[in-house]
């Protein structure tokens, strides 16, 4: 059911009362209003807003500052439809003011209760809050997974075998492999005098074990 109350604007300087609607709380971030604020000038200014009270105190002081009074103003209860229905608002008030397409403003040549009869027809539906605020959890819950995923992973708890080939070697080999790597560390490039006994002693390795291969071999043969 579409409705919108009117009021009106106390004195210059003084504080206004917004009109209280009868049902939950805003939705904030799913719901909003529309507003119509008309001034001593003649004409409105209508738009979308969450927080009435303080959009429209704005438009109060700006008017104030132009010489001008905000006189009546006009407010719907929280709706979900409350975006697009500024613009078919818009559409409207440029219609019935006769003003052109390009016109992007929200300000029209017309009065309080012709802007109210505009909006009287809009949809003014309530949103579902523990649907939304459900929808929300599960959303935040998917983007800090996105992010988590993003960052740099830990390095594992362990490693594998840095020389996987060394299991092949007899323990005199592996005590030769072990002194050939405490005299890498003591070279001016330890990394590069650690790679090199390493590549030295896998080439050992796989000689050793293509020996034993071809000797398993040709004994099969005989």
């Amino acid at each position: 059911m579409s409705s919108i109350i009117p009021f009106t604007f106390p004195e210059t300087g003084q504080p206004f009362t917004l009109p209280a609607f009868d049902c939950e709380p805003i939705i904030k971030g799913l719901e909003g209003h529309l507003y119509v604020v008309e001034f001593d000038s003649g004409g409105v200014k209508v738009g979308f807003t969450s927080d009435p009270e303080a959009r429209i105190t704005t438009h109060r002081r700006a008017a104030r500052n132009f010489g001008r009074r905000a006189v009546r103003g006009a407010l719907t209860p929280p709706h979900v439809e409350a975006r697009k229905n500024e613009q078919m608002l818009i559409a409207a008030c440029r219609k019935a003011a006769s003003v052109p397409d390009l016109h992007t403003g929200e300000y029209f040549p017309l009065d309080l209760d012709l802007a109210m009869g505009l909006i009287s027809g809009l949809p003014q539906t309530r949103g579902d809050r523990e649907a939304y605020e459900s929808e929300m959890k599960a959303r935040s819950g998917r983007l800090v997974g996105f992010f988590k995923s993003t960052l740099p992973q830990p390095p594992p708890a362990s490693f594998g075998p840095v020389f996987p080939w060394a299991k092949h070697m007899d323990a005199s080999a592996v005590d030769e492999f072990v002194r050939d790597l405490r005299d890498a560390l003591e070279a001016p490039d330890p990394l590069a005098a650690v790679d090199h006994a390493a590549f030295e002693w896998f080439g050992n390795v796989v000689a050793d074990l293509q020996s034993e291969m071809n000797a398993a071999i040709q004994g099969g043969a005989r």
